[in-house]
């Protein structure tokens, strides 16, 4: 079963992806982020981006496929706490995802910027530039062909590296979500299982980073039990694809 990577669709990135199970969704990926190390390891990207780029801020870091900008949203009370100014863009297509989103941040004057766009489009028609990327729990959602694109896409138009946080396909990850999601909304369980299926093996992202024209390099910076988590960095001038 885990083989392969699975293609079947998550519902979130479908038709039947309504208002309810979006609430119940993100909710739920809110709070998994936060217990299991999500959240931490977008907060020590984050920490190192500081330490290389100071006296450069405020940040600007580009979110892809933020969701809710639950990991967004609490790295800037984060920042804020430690008296650093970070920007984040969020970009999702989900208007759910947004609605929920906007939700969370507006009460707080935080510097979440709530982007509505599909990403490709975005970032073929973006003249802005960034300090760095997150892609947390998004890259599974995509294709080979999709990933080598978006490469190709975020090279020009970052400063510094992506920070690409998902689940590892193997056993152990399937096991762990089959029991955390024991009694939780059908749909969620749907989408937590089918984005294991849909994951990487730490050799599966070496390969596609490895030789890649806009990867100047690249480092799996944990291959644990349930994730993976790389930190890459880009070619200057890419050849494109």
């Amino acid at each position: 079963m885990l083989e392969q990577r699975d293609s079947t669709p998550e519902l979130m990135d479908g038709e039947e992806f309504d208002v309810g199970l979006a609430e119940a969704s993100y909710r739920f990926i809110r709070r998994t982020n936060r217990l299991f190390g999500s959240l931490s390891a977008a907060r020590g990207f984050l920490r190192r981006l500081l330490a290389v780029t100071k006296g450069r801020e405020p940040l600007a870091i580009l979110d892809l496929g933020a969701g809710a900008c639950d990991i967004p949203i609490a790295l800037c009370h984060w920042a804020l706490r430690n008296n650093h100014a970070v920007k984040f863009t969020c970009l999702e297509k989900n208007s759910h995802a947004v609605h929920l989103a906007t939700k969370w941040a507006a009460p707080k004057n935080l510097s979440v910027e709530i982007i509505e766009t599909e990403l490709f489009t975005f970032l073929e028609n973006c003249q802005s530039s960034f300090d760095g990327a997150l892609a947390t729990l998004f890259l599974h959602h995509l294709s080979r062909e999709e990933i080598d694109r978006l490469l190709f896409l975020l090279s020009p138009r970052l400063r510094g590296p992506l920070f690409v946080g998902d689940l590892r396909r193997w056993p152990p990850t399937y096991a762990a979500c089959w029991l955390y999601t024991l009694g939780t909304e059908p749909g969620v369980r749907h989408d937590v299982l089918t984005s294991v299926r849909k994951g990487f093996t730490p050799k599966e992202l070496t390969e596609i980073l490895e030789n890649h024209p806009a990867v100047s390099n690249f480092e799996i910076i944990n291959q644990g039990s349930l994730r993976l988590e790389v930190e890459v960095s880009f070619s200057p001038d890419p050849v494109s694809g």
